[in-house]
């Protein structure tokens, strides 16, 4: 038992971790996390019409996961070839501080386009995928495509723990042997193709209703009870987004246009959504967002804790897939410390 005399206990250190002990994965944006606080064992729905930049934020969450907390994620894509996203991981971690003394400017559309420089390949090739790769100090993460997933509870859990037992098998380290992070992309799919599987899809409600439930219960008891995080992203339905953009073109006030955009009834196409969801964030994004470098954010629903349903912006960045913080391209400790060595090496 750990005992802590008031008189002798170091607040110092208690009030410098405030924040950075995370409790199961994160959202890694600020202002979300200091509300949510971690999410072990969540089911966390992220919603948004098409172009609000869903899958780029959902990127973020598998790779910071995995290069900051060290959580190894599980990435299934019913859209985007796993191909895909593999590529945009890498334009992802080119953006990493360590890199910057490299001076590469990367991004998505010269990496699949094949427009970048030889010295951008090279950067590429020799610097930042063998980091990406090789580094024992970040979580894996498992990307499955449309072609290599079955529609159904059982065999997800039974493709979640045949990656656990090839890890262990290919001698990672312990860290790194369990799958922390479920993200789906996205959940109406999931339903669809699961009514395919059984051989009808009369119903998608009643479908997207049964999968998100299921979902919620491998966020509770997958691997016997030790559970995991299930991020399922949604599309918000059509009437929601126009009642948006409409309120946006009438704001009266045009500071406050972007407020309160969604509500609980954005995710009406089946219940269970917003039932089962214990975190529902709902993101937005039009043309003069994106002018902007912005993405709307609203919290809509915190089982633990406080919500936010005005919404607040975050830094959007698709080209080099990034969703989060403002502060990130500030150099930091990592940075510094590799340009001294650098230079104390001459």
């Amino acid at each position: 038992m750990a005992i802590e005399v008031v008189q002798e206990f170091d607040y110092l250190t208690a009030f410098d971790n405030l924040g950075k002990k995370a409790t199961g994965p994160m959202l890694f944006i600020e202002q979300l996390d200091w509300k949510v606080e971690g999410m072990p064992k969540s089911m966390v729905v992220i919603g948004g019409f098409s172009g609000s930049l869903k899958t780029t934020y959902a990127l973020n969450l598998a790779y910071n996961n995995a290069v900051v907390l060290r959580y190894s994620s599980c990435f299934i894509s019913l859209e985007m070839e796993p191909e895909q996203l593999m590529l945009r991981l890498a334009v992802r971690h080119a953006q990493h501080p360590k890199f910057r003394k490299y001076a590469q400017s990367i991004t998505v559309k010269s990496v699949l386009r094949n427009t970048w420089s030889q010295d951008e390949r090279d950067f590429m090739e020799q610097i930042v995928v063998p980091d990406l790769q090789r580094s024992p100090q970040y979580g894996r993460i498992c990307v499955v495509g449309s072609s290599d997933i079955q529609y159904n509870g059982p065999n997800i859990v039974a493709m979640l723990l045949e990656f656990e037992r090839q890890a262990v098998a290919s001698g990672e380290p312990e860290s790194r042997h369990t799958i922390d992070l479920l993200i789906i992309d996205y959940i109406q799919l999931l339903a669809k193709k699961a009514g395919f599987v059984i051989g009808t899809v009369r119903d998608p409600y009643r479908f997207t209703g049964e999968v998100m439930t299921t979902l919620q219960e491998i966020s509770r008891n997958y691997a016997g009870g030790r559970g995991l995080t299930v991020v399922a992203l949604s599309q918000l339905n059509r009437a929601s987004y126009t009642a948006a953009k409409d309120r946006i073109r009438n704001a009266r006030i045009p500071a406050e246009r972007y407020d309160n955009l969604y509500d609980a009834t954005s995710f009406a196409e089946s219940s269970a959504i917003m039932s089962d969801a214990d975190v529902a964030v709902a993101l937005y994004c039009d043309d003069e967002l994106k002018k902007q470098k912005d993405v709307r954010i609203q919290l809509l629903k915190n089982r633990n804790g406080e919500s936010d349903e005005k919404g607040f912006n975050a830094l959007a960045m698709p080209e080099v897939v990034y969703v989060g913080d403002r502060q990130n391209d500030t150099a930091d400790d990592d940075y510094l410390a590799e340009l001294l060595g650098d230079v104390l090496a001459y």
